[in-house]
């Protein structure tokens, strides 16, 4: 309590609105159960585009290494691509079978989730798709970068990198955190998220009654 005896015990900020936190998990879950269900339909082109990018940036890959990406219907169900991987040097060769669905579409289709939902302008929400859909597939790329370097690297036939104890135990790890783990689709989106679609001024507002501040912010952003 101040001198004046009044009490700002409460001026931390408005605490959020249930109503509006509801409000967005409810369009969250929507938005992803469509993505979702329309994969069979966007299967074909959106596995197409994955191959397609996948085989431009990575058709050689160090000095030696090869890389052929390519559609597959007789993987079973959870997997709907392969990976060719090939030393020239050694002349050896092994595949991978691979889902376009996990590695690329799930962590997309839940960063456009999160996006749609959130209590924002319009027209930040469509910025922050555009940069959200940039930043997302700079990580899908990375991710295909991590395995291919984790292919290539330590004992084995394909092997034309030698990182190291030190640069093979970190590479160990992101392989697992980035391409194993199963979670990492869950994970990665929600900084990506944060970056591309809060201000510092919105951390108290989007989801609070008191939605002056967020839409002078909107305002200014128009």
């Amino acid at each position: 309590m101040n001198a004046g005896g009044q009490d700002h015990r409460g001026a931390r900020g408005p605490a959020p609105s249930v109503t509006r936190v509801a409000g967005f998990t409810l369009r969250f879950v929507l938005v992803f159960t469509v993505l979702t269900a329309a994969w069979p339909w966007l299967k074909q082109p959106y596995r197409s585009v994955y191959c397609g990018v996948g085989n431009l940036l990575f058709v050689r890959f160090g000095s030696d290494g090869g890389v052929l990406m390519r559609l597959s219907s007789t993987l079973g169900a959870d997997h709907d691509l392969e990976v060719m991987l090939t030393n020239r040097r050694t002349g050896s060769q092994y595949s991978f079978a691979g889902s376009s669905q996990m590695q690329g579409f799930k962590p997309t289709a839940f960063l456009v989730s999160l996006i749609a939902a959130t209590p924002v302008s319009l027209r930040r929400r469509g910025r922050a798709l555009v940069w959200g859909l940039v930043w997302i597939n700079v990580y899908i790329v990375a991710k295909l970068f991590i395995f291919l370097l984790f292919a290539f690297s330590g004992e084995n036939a394909l092997a034309q990198f030698a990182p190291g104890w030190v640069g093979r135990k970190a590479l160990d790890f992101a392989h697992w955190v980035f391409v194993v783990s199963y979670a990492a689709w869950l994970i990665v989106p929600l900084p990506i998220w944060a970056l591309v679609t809060f201000r510092r001024g919105d951390w108290g507002t989007v989801f609070s009654t008191t939605r002056g501040a967020s839409q002078r912010g909107d305002a200014r952003s128009s």
